[in-house]
């Protein structure tokens, strides 16, 4: 477990091609949340990520994820977001596929809000 400013890194729940993505403990407001950390530290790619910050947390909206931070420490550029605990839109599919249409009309309808 390591620590980064108010947050306990607890484990490291994915990666994709431009971040690392952890839960984190969150003491002071015993919350979870996602830090999601910047893997590649050129310019276009902090730029992108400084524009992801900006524009995530510029939305509020039930179906999109809080963003809490913005954080550069020790050289390394952090994304604090809202943990949501569940299953993944994708995973969901992959089990219970094929859904039935009303299931699937509920599930469209969420992604258009």
């Amino acid at each position: 477990m390591s620590i980064l400013e108010s947050y306990e890194i607890l484990h490291q729940i994915g990666e994709g091609g431009m971040a690392i993505v952890y839960k984190a403990a969150q003491p002071k407001l015993k919350r979870f949340v996602i830090i999601k950390k910047l893997k590649n530290y050129d310019p276009e790619s902090i730029e992108r990520f400084h524009r992801e910050a900006y524009v995530s947390a510029a939305l509020n909206q039930e179906n999109i994820v809080a963003t809490h931070d913005f954080i550069y420490h020790k050289g390394s550029y952090y994304l604090v977001m809202e943990y949501v605990n569940g299953m993944d839109l994708k995973t969901i599919l992959s089990i219970f596929a094929p859904v039935p249409p009303l299931i699937a009309a509920i599930i469209t309808r969420e992604i258009a809000r």
